[in-house]
């Protein structure tokens, strides 16, 4: 599976509001104005609570479960030990994604850190592991908020968002076609291309297609399943030709259990209400 970035992320936990305008100027604004940017600052959002999932048909191939302070940059990650370690990572020494290398025994697998510092510890089955597992987590966590809350990202001044007209998309009809790069040293993989493909009228999210770093590969995706929490717009499925990338399980909540940043043995939903 072809993971696409680290971000940094400003938008998840840094992001402040956008302003909107009729008609649209600056695409990557107003894009992310419409999937509700402004209602999605840290201080009105401040937990995301969501499981990233891969299917393959109906048949669930892998599920990572994420719980994030946007705050504080805390997190807790959950996923199945196996599972994680046949995921593909950032190679920085080829710049390509190849599968994690890493020799990791059987059970779940529980991250606990913080984003900000890049600190982090990672138990499986209740037994701490190296600390370089938690380099690998950050990638992983990076990837799925990525996923998640591309619409809302595209304010970020890190990003260059341009139109490249309207366009006819097939299974949609008309479209606006966007293009995004990044600021160099953005991330781990600043040199991906994304064409971002947008309702004209809702300015939803229709399709992405990427053109990965240094690998001739473009991952397209038809984004699909919108929900509304809070007044914040999201995706639940991302159809890819070989598997779809789900969100379950999310949740803004307003409280988290105590403890659940700090103690592996606290369960995500343990003491919410």
């Amino acid at each position: 599976m072809p993971y696409l970035r680290a971000l940094l992320l400003a938008a998840l936990f840094l992001m402040g509001g956008c302003a909107s305008g009729s008609p649209p100027k600056d695409w990557g604004k107003d894009v992310a104005a419409a999937h509700g940017a402004n209602l999605f600052a840290p201080d009105l959002v401040r937990y995301l609570r969501y499981d990233f999932v891969v299917l393959k048909g109906d048949v669930k191939k892998a599920e990572f479960r994420h719980l994030l302070d946007r705050v504080t940059g805390d997190y807790r990650y959950e996923a199945d030990a196996a599972t994680f370690a046949g995921v593909p990572f950032l190679d920085e020494a080829t710049s390509s994604w190849r599968p994690i290398g890493l020799d990791l025994p059987d059970g779940r697998l529980v991250a606990l850190g913080n984003r900000r510092d890049r600190t982090g510890r990672v138990w499986i089955a209740g037994e701490e592991q190296p600390a370089e597992l938690a380099e690998r987590v950050r990638q992983r966590i990076d990837n799925d908020a990525w996923w998640l809350i591309l619409p809302q990202a595209l304010a970020a001044p890190n990003l260059r968002v341009r139109s490249d007209g309207p366009t006819t998309l097939e299974g949609h009809g008309e479209a606006i076609e966007l293009n995004l790069t990044f600021e160099p040293g953005t991330g781990d993989t600043p040199g991906d291309v994304y064409r971002i493909f947008i309702d004209p009228g809702s300015l939803a999210v229709l399709r992405t297609e990427i053109d990965l770093q240094n690998r001739d590969v473009t991952v397209k995706a038809n984004w699909s399943g919108e929900i509304v929490l809070s007044g914040v717009r999201f995706y639940l499925e991302r159809q890819l030709p070989d598997r779809t990338l789900a969100i379950e399980n999310q949740d803004l909540p307003a409280t988290v259990a105590e403890g659940v940043f700090s103690d592996p043995g606290v369960g995500m939903s343990d003491g919410a209400p």
